[in-house]
């Protein structure tokens, strides 16, 4: 599909690493790097008239100069060249590259490619309570080794991510079960158990406990808005999340945590890693819920769960 330039604002990297796909996929078997490096040679690349042309690059030369919009394309050139979407073309000298054939896949959409993987990396580290931790840098590993067509240790990175994200979830519903003021059977040290599988039942069990949810509506009650209309739906979403990222963690794995051997296909892995922030924010809000931190905050976080 043909990406549209923005002339109100300055690109984005993401749309840039477009754009320069886009570039490329007009070149084919001439790639010049040095068309690729300033915002008027990106988009007299597109056809524009001078107007646009002169729009395009006002906008992005002010946001930092000129120097950045060139840092920015070199790198996403660099990412290209190593991820073999782009090659130095045979018989020429340096400075000329061609298209590949996986590179012809993944503009045609027949191949699946991560695009702006540390932006991905980074909007994970922002979702978490108190900042990175072990999942942000499992989450870090899935999407490089995706990048680098290491299916399998991308998908393993990626279970080992979603139990810990399982685990800390676990051990914070424990914290809060256990306070002996709360009423209830779902104080279980089964939540703390080395086995996941035993893990994720346990706590899928507790989020649909009525006990759970009346003692969260009690400590609550005082929050901005009416947890009692919602703690449903929440713990739904929870309980279904839960579900969901034991999955990741079984396709890699057996019950005793041994690996498996197992065929990845790219296309669904690539779904799996862009799907697994979602499903640990939801995971992340009950852990925000349970440790009685910032109530305003969590509050309007579960709000967001709707959008999901």
């Amino acid at each position: 599909m043909p990406i549209s330039l923005p002339f109100d604002r300055p690109i984005t990297r993401e749309e840039l690493r477009e754009v320069l796909l886009q570039v490329i996929k007009k070149q084919a078997d001439n790639i010049q790097p040095h068309m690729l490096r300033d915002p008027d040679s990106v988009a007299q690349a597109f056809g524009l008239s001078q107007a646009d042309i002169a729009k395009f690059a006002k906008q992005n030369e002010e946001a930092g100069g000129s120097q950045n919009f060139q840092r920015r394309s070199a790198e996403i050139f660099n990412e290209f060249l190593l991820n073999g979407i782009i090659m130095p073309k045979w018989g020429q000298s340096w400075g000329i590259f061609e298209l590949t054939e996986l590179g012809a896949q993944v503009i045609r959409g027949e191949e699946a490619m991560l695009l702006d993987p540390e932006g991905l990396a980074q909007r994970y580290n922002d979702l978490i309570p108190g900042g990175p931790d072990l999942s942000a840098d499992y989450y870090k590993e899935a999407i490089f080794a995706y990048h680098q067509r290491l299916f399998r240790c991308s998908t393993i990175a990626l279970g080992v991510a979603s139990e810990d994200v399982l685990l800390k979830t676990a051990r914070s519903i424990y914290e809060y079960a256990v306070n002996p003021q709360r009423k209830g059977d779902h104080k279980n040290r089964t939540l703390l158990d080395w086995r996941l599988a035993k893990v994720v039942e346990q706590m899928r069990q507790v989020l649909r406990s009525h006990d759970f949810r009346t003692n969260l509506e009690e400590d609550l009650r005082n929050n901005p808005l009416p947890f009692n209309q919602m703690d449903r739906k929440t713990m739904e979403e929870a309980w279904n999340s839960a579900g969901i990222l034991a999955d990741l963690y079984r396709q890699t794995r057996n019950e005793q945590g041994h690996p498996l051997g197992i065929a990845v296909d790219p296309n669904l892995l690539k779904a799996q890693i862009m799907a697994f922030p979602r499903y640990a924010e939801v995971l992340f809000n009950i852990s925000w819920i349970v440790s009685g931190k910032s109530p305003q905050f969590r509050a309007l976080r579960i709000v967001g769960l709707r959008k999901l």
